[in-house]
């Protein structure tokens, strides 16, 4: 054997493979996504809860306003907003009735006034008017013995 010196040798070039993260950096993609999603849906039906709230305790002052040349008539009024009902007999005309109403959300005012004086005559009339926080919404009119007037006003 020969102790004859070796040539140097080339350094040695050692490629290093990166692991890929395309598939982990996609799912966090996706997740902060649905997360985001998740905050937006809760903003709004949080928001959408506190504006129904608001809605359902806010109290309106509603005048229901009857009138006309008849006389008296019978009266039919909603006194809560909804579906409850007063009726009045023969009241004379001109009358009035201011509530305190709660609630805003679908609200629903009615009035109607009926000509029952039967010596008032064909040309005689009855009024309705409805005024929610003293804003008139709604009036109507009607003649003769029998006739109605029917104010309906959904807020």
């Amino acid at each position: 054997m020969s102790d004859a010196p070796q040539p140097p040798q080339a350094p040695q070039t050692i490629i290093i493979k990166q692991k890929s993260h395309f598939f982990r950096n996609c799912l966090f993609v996706l997740l902060a996504g649905v997360a985001a999603i998740v905050v937006i849906v809760v903003v709004i039906v949080s928001g959408a809860k506190k504006a129904i709230d608001t809605a359902n305790n806010t109290s309106h002052k509603v005048e229901y306003i009857a009138g006309g040349t008849a006389g008296s008539a019978s009266l039919t009024f909603t006194t809560d907003g909804s579906t409850s009902t007063s009726q009045l007999q023969d009241q004379k005309l001109p009358w009035n009735k201011a509530l305190n109403i709660k609630g805003d959300l679908l609200a629903v005012y009615q009035l109607m006034v009926q000509n029952t004086n039967m010596n008032s005559g064909n040309s005689a009339t009855v009024t309705c008017e409805i005024k929610v926080d003293g804003k008139s919404v709604i009036k109507n009119q009607s003649s003769g013995v029998g006739a109605i007037a029917s104010c309906d006003y959904t807020k």
